[in-house]
């Protein structure tokens, strides 16, 4: 018992381990926005594939995606508090 705690409680082996799931969720996240994104059927399938294929590549869309909705509600509230 006292060899697992040794082992698997260090920062070693819990910083990676949480990284690789941060990872993984956001990679998920990013394939349920790919489903909802407004593009055509078969531009959604390749970027699906590209998606599994190589997963950072989803990860910086999302990120690019998040921005550009951020960039659009911050125009907004500019022009409605005039």
């Amino acid at each position: 018992m006292l060899l697992l705690h040794h082992h698997y409680g260090t920062m070693e082996f819990i910083l990676p381990a949480s990284l690789s799931l941060l990872l993984i969720f956001l990679w998920a996240v990013s394939m349920t926005a790919l489903y909802k994104a407004p593009f055509q059927r078969s531009s959604k399938i390749l970027l699906g594939i590209l998606f599994v294929v190589v997963p950072p590549a989803a990860i910086v869309w999302l990120g690019k995606e998040v921005y550009l909705k951020y960039e659009m509600s911050k125009d907004v509230s500019e022009r409605s508090s005039f």
